[in-house]
């Protein structure tokens, strides 16, 4: 009867975590932003990539929307319960393969490639903070990238929300300003107050300088 009494806690459990986990759950990306939509776009014009790699899946939002790119697309979440409704909501999508884990253990695992391929940062949370990991994978794995990070710093514009977590874990360009390889460097163009959304900051980090030209974006001297 323990062992029964047990796995019914358990089951309510996740059934109280998969339901407030739902109330996130949108039928768009990247927070509802636009001004984040209008970068992608120029992305997908200008830069041209040939894969998604996302940390963060979270419940799907916006991993549904890459999928919807026709890409081939890896998403990795290290939640069970977020893991388990992501998979539900992405289960049709033939280019799509979703990973159970930790961003930089099942970031090492995946096939190194010259494949112009765009990151999504986005499994940063309190205690677990792997950015400077990931991107250290990323740099050294993948020549021709173009990293986005959610949640970042946007320098002399504080309505754009960022990642805080107290010394040494905030979300701003302290946290990369050691790393080999974090060059062209690209923050939104826009203010925050034409955003709509959560209006959520990000960084852009890319291995060539082809979204010099980009409307959406400026360069970071």
């Amino acid at each position: 009867m323990t062992e029964i009494h047990n796995l019914r806690a358990r089951v309510a459990a996740l059934e109280q975590s998969a339901i407030h986990q739902l109330q996130w759950w949108r039928p768009f990306p990247f927070h509802g932003q636009r001004g984040r939509l209008a970068i992608w776009r120029e992305v997908r014009e200008l830069w041209r990539p040939e894969a998604v790699i996302e940390t963060g899946t979270h419940v799907g939002n916006s991993a549904e929307f890459f999928a919807g790119s026709g890409l081939p697309f890896d998403t990795i979440e290290i939640d069970p319960t977020l893991y388990a409704l992501a998979s539900m909501r992405l289960r049709s999508g033939s280019n799509v393969t979703l990973h159970l884990g930790n961003s930089p253990a099942i970031l090492r695992t995946l096939p190194a490639s010259g494949l112009r391929t765009f990151f999504y940062l986005d499994a940063h949370w309190k205690d677990h903070l792997p950015v400077t990991e990931e991107l250290e994978i990323i740099f050294a794995r993948w020549p021709n990238h173009l990293v986005q990070i959610d949640d970042f710093e946007v320098p002399g514009d504080a309505g754009y929300g960022f990642d805080d977590y107290g010394p040494g874990k905030a979300l701003r360009l302290e946290l990369i300003a050691g790393l080999t390889g974090a060059s062209n460097l690209y923050f939104p163009s826009d203010p925050s107050s034409a955003d709509t959304g959560l209006v959520r900051g990000c960084i852009l980090i890319a291995s060539d300088n082809l979204l010099d030209q980009a409307a959406t974006l400026r360069k970071h001297r």
